[in-house]
């Protein structure tokens, strides 16, 4: 189990940097992996950030960047080209900003 687990961390970070998801939406739809987006559609769920590899830097090779930053499980980041943005604070991946926070 503990195996499985951790492949399918793998393969939702290896999936976010190939595939290069530039919005919000794309990116929750990788973290569901087939879960229905109505149930919750503001918000995803990176189980993953105990590990070695993380979210952060799977969504900096997808074109991300960090924007505002309290500490390595709580950031802004907004993509390039879209500037679509989303906040994850201690695994959770939630739609938007909160505009105070983030650099223009």
């Amino acid at each position: 189990m503990h195996d499985s687990f951790w492949t399918l961390i793998t393969k939702s970070l290896t999936t976010i940097a190939s595939d290069k998801p530039d919005t919000f939406d794309k990116v929750k739809a990788i973290l569901d992996d087939g879960a229905d987006p109505k149930e919750c559609p503001n918000s995803a769920f990176f189980s993953g950030s105990g590990g070695d590899d993380t979210l952060e830097d799977s969504l900096c090779c997808a074109g991300w960047e960090t924007v505002w930053s309290d500490a390595s499980y709580y950031y802004i980041m907004r993509h390039k080209a879209t500037r679509d943005t989303l906040t994850y604070i201690e695994g959770d991946v939630y739609r938007g900003h909160n505009s105070e926070l983030v650099v223009n």
